[in-house]
């Protein structure tokens, strides 16, 4: 009977421990904080948001000829007391979003952007750079137009959507690239995890250690791919007229023939895996 009982309350404490990792010790979430900077028409030339773990960034227009950066979320009060000091200066804002994190062992399966950053322009303004730079973390950017952005992120997911730059760069050490709707030429570096891009309208140059690869083009462009482990997947524009060339070290190659009526060339290397490529 006392085996039992101390059966019993083993299992408890387990699910104890299992629950506090889930969802945190006490709370180390930090307090609900917002805060709001101001420019006017063409004074924000460049953005910079450091340690944007979990953080979900929008843009929006302005109803009026004044933007504004808007951040909420939880922070601590020294994290608090660190945003409160950070100003607009020659054009550029830098923010550090960076917060202390409580111990949580499975919030890895928790998608849960804790901070949001909100971008408001005024009308017929633009930014001339946006970079966004994390460590561990998911981070979510939409509806956002800048001439050059660059996303650095160690670990976790981008989930990228309706982006417009002349050039795109993103980069990733362990984790996946999921894009939609990009109007960009772009640059996507990767060590292992998945890159996809959907609606893609601009050219491509990617480069993958360990993964998988999956392009669909909306508009024809070259695209260049570089994959050492893994499966590479592109569908081509339906006005593609360009060349193919794909090499595959150890696996199979499909693609179309070449038309060769226009300069762009889809380009593909594996080491060990298939290429795919596709014409509608």
């Amino acid at each position: 009977m006392s085996k039992k009982w101390f059966l019993l309350a083993a299992l408890l404490i387990l699910i104890g421990a299992g629950g506090a990792a889930v969802f945190g010790f006490g709370s180390q979430e930090g307090d609900d904080y917002e805060q709001k900077w101001t420019f006017s028409s063409q004074e924000l030339r460049s953005l910079l948001i450091e340690n944007a773990g979990s953080a979900r960034i929008e843009f929006a227009p302005s109803s009026n000829s004044e933007g504004s950066v808007l951040v909420k979320g939880k922070w601590s009060k020294d994290d608090i007391e660190r945003m409160k000091e950070t100003a607009l200066e020659n054009g550029q804002l830098d923010l550090d979003i960076s917060k202390k994190q409580g111990f949580r062992l499975f919030s890895i399966f928790n998608k849960d952007y804790t901070q949001k950053v909100t971008v408001s322009l005024p009308q017929n303004s633009e930014l001339e750079r946006l970079a966004i730079k994390g460590t561990s973390g998911d981070i979510a950017l939409a509806d956002t137009q800048a001439r050059n952005m660059s996303i650095q992120l160690t670990s976790g997911t981008m989930d990228l959507s309706s982006l417009t730059a002349d050039q795109l760069d993103l980069s990733i050490t362990s984790g996946d690239i999921n894009a939609q709707n990009i109007k960009a030429n772009v640059t996507a570096n990767a060590s292992s995890g998945q890159i996809k891009m959907n609606e893609l309208n601009g050219s491509a140059t990617v480069k993958l250690t360990s993964g998988d690869v999956d392009i669909r083009q909306k508009t024809a462009a070259g695209v260049d791919i570089t994959c050492s482990s893994g499966n590479v997947n592109v569908q081509v524009a339906a006005d593609f007229k360009g060349s193919y060339d794909a090499r595959a070290t150890a696996g199979e190659v499909s693609i179309p023939e070449s038309v060769g009526e226009s300069k762009d060339i889809i380009k593909i290397r594996t080491t060990s895996g298939d290429i795919n490529v596709n014409h509608p």
